[in-house]
Formats: C-alpha cells, structure tokens, sequence
C-alpha cells in the first residue's frame, strides 16, 4: 500500500511540476522532468532492495574526482565510488 500512495504522490508532484511549467512551455525542463519521474521509482525500489538486505546507500562529497575504495570503517563491509567530486557509498554493518 505504502508503494502505491508513494507513486501516486510522486505522479501527482510530476504532473504538478509540469502545470507550472506549460506557462511558459520550456522543453527542455519539461524534458528533464519527465526523464526523472521514472528514474526515482527505480531509485526508490533500489533503496527497497537495499533495506531488505541491511544495506545502506550514502552520497558525500570528495575532494578526489573518480576513485573506487574499501570501506574504512572495520565495523562494515562496503565500497565507495568517487565520480565528478561525490562519492557514492554502498555498505552494510557486520553484525558483532
């Protein structure tokens, strides 16, 4: 239930975002914002996926440009992945 208030929410914001924008009738914001709508459900079913397995899914910001490392932290097992300055960090604890 809670997946399906969430996409009808998110439909209702997307059509809501076009409305304002038909003014004026920009293509290419009205273009970026249809691309989104379909690239957040994936995105919200990959965190699904992750809570199911205990994982978690951070964004920071990095002083490197591109990088790959090892999860620093001994009490988690992980990676992170540095592209254009953020650094994309997928890990999950290990249990004691």
């Amino acid at each position: 239930m809670e997946m399906i208030v969430t996409y009808m929410a998110g439909f209702i914001v997307t059509v809501g975002a076009f409305a304002v924008r038909a003014k004026e009738v920009e293509a290419r914001a009205l273009f970026i914002i249809a691309l989104a709508w379909p690239l957040s459900i994936l995105f919200a079913m990959f965190i699904f996926l992750l809570s199911t397995v205990g994982a978690d899914f951070d964004v920071k910001d990095s002083n490197v440009r591109f990088g790959f490392r090892k999860a620093t932290n001994p009490k988690a097992r992980g990676f992170a992945v540095t592209l254009f300055g953020a650094e994309f960090q997928l890990y999950q604890m290990r249990k004691a």
